[in-house]
């Protein structure tokens, strides 16, 4: 069995870009190393031309005359090269704005934007292919905040921004469609720090953090489990070592406990039955093995 290290070998051409990258796999139970090769090359702008992964599978790209990317050819599908491999183009306005990009069998998706260069409206294909193209609306507040989404139904998902732009409420499209449900909305709150500190449901539950001084959630309350007020609300708690997170208690104090080493890795984990997990790594911090418990 073998597993990848994450350790990449790179070599880069005389001006520093990359044209040979080696992913190491080493074998667990052998002495055994691969390597997977992806090559990159490019032309006299500086533009990647053609990637050509491990399997040897060549993307190949083309650009306008301003520098931007204008097909992207994938490789042959069934590798038998009897096939030519997708080929994707792309189209830009005067001002290098991207508007189309055509997957071949008539399947185009189109954007147009505002003159903030925000966009407006998504033109997807017809994934039938016999009727009209489904297309996405968006709209903007004065900052540039997205306010809204109407999807292909004319369903609208509206939200609203607080002095800061952060999103305080989403009110999505009314459940059914015939209005006669109220649209669901979800509120948010949040600390002077711009931390969540309550989420409310469209149902009225509200799910409650609290932070310590470094920023790190302390507790999680959710709401009472079934909205009528006579059980408590579960309360979850996370306690935290030099190291990191060292232990998280659920609401029916089930408690998890974490082991880290010197450089925050996790290398052991008991759950509330008392099992043990334990975790080796190389040197560069990937995973290397995960014992489970008997």
């Amino acid at each position: 069995m073998a597993s990848s290290t994450g350790k990449s070998l790179i070599d880069y051409d005389a001006v520093g870009r990359v044209v040979r990258q080696r992913i190491q796999s080493v074998a667990l139970t052998g002495p055994a190393t691969t390597y997977t090769d992806q090559q990159f090359n490019y032309n006299l702008a500086g533009e990647l031309t053609s990637q050509v992964d491990g399997r040897g599978f060549v993307t190949s790209f083309s650009y306008n005359s301003r520098g931007l990317l204008a097909t992207q050819t994938l490789p042959d599908p069934d590798s038998s090269g009897s096939q030519w491999g997708l080929q994707v183009s792309y189209g830009y306005d005067n001002m290098g704005r991207l508007t189309n990009v055509n997957r071949g069998y008539g399947r185009t998706t189109s954007l147009e934007y505002n003159n903030r260069d925000w966009l407006t409206k998504l033109t997807r294909p017809d994934p039938a292919g016999g009727g009209s193209p489904p297309v996405i609306q968006y709209g903007y507040n004065a900052r540039g905040d997205r306010t809204s989404v109407t999807d292909a139904l004319g369903n609208v998902t509206s939200t609203a921004f607080d002095n800061e732009q952060r999103p305080t409420s989403t009110t999505f499209p009314d459940p059914d469609g015939a209005g006669s449900l109220t649209s669901p909305v979800v509120s948010v709150d949040y600390d002077l720090l711009n931390r969540v500190t309550s989420r409310t449901s469209p149902l009225g539950g509200v799910t409650s953090f609290t932070f310590d001084s470094m920023g790190r959630m302390l507790t999680q309350t959710d709401p009472d489990p079934d909205g009528t007020g006579p059980q408590t609300a579960a309360v979850t708690t996370y306690e935290y070592s030099t190291s990191g997170l060292s232990k998280v208690t659920d609401a029916l104090s089930h408690a998890t406990t974490f082991v880290r080493d010197g450089q925050g890795r996790v290398t052991g984990m008991t759950d509330a039955q008392g099992n043990v997990t334990s975790y080796a790594y190389d040197y560069y911090s990937n995973l290397l093995s995960q014992t489970d418990p008997d």
